[in-house]
């Protein structure tokens, strides 16, 4: 038998593809490019799972 606990193991977060794990984004919106916080990963540089990225975006769309 092992002294380990019988807890799961918490699997290693993923860095996020878009922003490349550096939870920002560079944005040419406005004229002069600048960093932005990558709204896949909420500026975390990791992947959150579910998360759409979208949502917000479309949501404003709809309340026009």
């Amino acid at each position: 038998m092992s002294d380990a606990p019988d807890t799961p193991a918490t699997p290693e977060p993923t860095p996020c593809s878009p922003c490349r794990g550096t939870g920002t984004l560079i944005s040419g919106k406005g004229g002069e490019p600048h960093d932005v916080p990558c709204p896949w990963c909420e500026g975390t540089g990791f992947e959150i799972p579910g998360h759409d990225a979208q949502a917000e975006r479309r949501a404003a769309a709809g309340s026009d």
